[in-house]
C-alpha cells in the first residue's frame, strides 16, 4: 500500500507493507500524516512516529478521540508498541503537547528572526522615514541602525502565536489544558519552559532597564493579549463587525505594539 510523507523538509513515497517493513522513494509530491508516521518508524524513531500519529488523530477528533491503540494503528505498529515509550495515555498526551510546544517555540523564534531580516533588508524604507507593515504585522523600523528592533520582533511573535493556534487547533488547546488530559512529563516541562523563556527574553529586550516586578507584568500582559486573540480566533469571535475581514494575527501584532508603546511611554 502506498502512502506519502514530508519529513525534515523532504517529501517521500512510502511502501508501508512490504515484508513487514516500510520502504522509501524520495520523489513524491504528496503528503499524509499516516505516511509521516510510517517514515519515522522506518527510520527507527518509534516514539516520533507515534507522536506524529497522535497529533494527526488529535486534529481529527480532539483528545477524547485519541487512544494508544489508535495511535499505534495510525503509525502502522503493534498495539503493544506504544508501551515502550509511554506508560499511559496521559503520558502520551503530555509528550504530544511537548512536541507542540517545541514546534510553537520554533515558530516564535522564526518570526522574530524573519522580522530582523526584513528590517535589515529595507534600508531604502528606513532612509525615507516611512513606516511599512509586513505580513507578520511587524512594522519595519525607520532607523537604518535598528536592524533588530525588539518591538518589531515581539509584534511578529504575537502574529506567529495566533497563526500557530489556527494551524494546530487541537494540539494548541491541549498544550494549554494539560491538567485535564496530560501527565506533566519531563519533555512537557522542558518544551513548555523553553517556549515561555522565548517570550520572556523577547519582552526583556525592550528598551530600558526594568525591575523584576515590571518584567513580570509586561510578560503577563503581552501573553494575555496574544493568547486572548488566539483563543477568540479559535472560537470564531474575531471580526464580528459587518464588513470586516478577520485578520487576527495582524490584530494581535497591533495590540502588542499598542501595549509596548503605552508601557514604554510611562517610563
Amino acid at each position: 500500500m502506498l502512502s506519502v510523507a514530508r519529513l525534515d523538509g523532504a517529501r517521500y513515497l512510502v511502501n508501508e507493507k512490504i515484508n513487514g517493513h516500510a520502504t522509501v522513494n524520495a520523489h513524491s509530491e504528496l503528503d499524509s500524516p499516516d505516511a509521516a508516521a510510517a517514515l519515522r518508524y522506518h527510520h527507527g524513531d518509534l516514539r516520533g512516529a507515534l507522536i506524529v500519529a497522535g497529533r494527526s488523530l488529535l486534529e481529527e477528533g480532539g483528545p477524547r478521540a485519541l487512544t494508544l491503540r489508535a495511535a499505534a494503528r495510525r503509525a502502522n505498529v503493534s498495539h503493544a508498541a506504544p508501551r515502550h515509550h509511554f506508560a499511559s495515555l496521559r503520558h502520551f498526551l503530555g509528550d504530544c503537547a511537548a512536541d507542540g510546544f517545541a514546534e510553537f517555540d520554533a515558530a516564535l523564534r522564526s518570526a522574530a528572526d524573519s522580522s530582523a531580516a526584513a528590517s535589515a533588508s529595507t534600508p531604502a524604507i528606513a532612509a525615507s522615514g516611512t513606516d511599512q507593515t509586513d505580513a507578520d504585522g511587524a512594522r519595519e523600523p525607520t532607523d537604518p541602525a535598528a536592524a533588530s528592533d525588539p518591538t518589531d520582533a515581539l509584534a511578529a511573535m504575537g502574529a506567529a502565536y495566533v497563526r500557530f493556534a489556527v494551524a494546530n487547533r487541537a494540539v494548541f488547546r491541549l498544550m494549554f489544558d494539560c491538567d485535564s488530559y496530560c501527565e506533566h512529563t519531563e519533555a512537557l516541562r522542558i518544551a513548555g519552559g523553553r517556549a515561555y523563556d522565548t517570550l520572556v527574553e523577547a519582552v526583556r529586550a525592550l528598551p530600558g532597564p526594568v525591575a523584576a516586578a515590571e518584567l513580570d507584568y509586561r510578560v503577563a500582559s503581552v501573553w494575555s493579549l496574544v493568547h486572548g486573540f488566539a483563543h477568540l480566533t479559535l472560537e470564531g469571535a474575531i471580526g464580528k463587525q459587518p464588513g470586516t475581514v478577520p485578520q487576527p494575527d495582524l490584530l494581535a501584532a497591533r495590540a502588542v505594539r499598542d501595549f509596548v508603546g503605552g508601557a514604554l511611554g510611562r517610563e
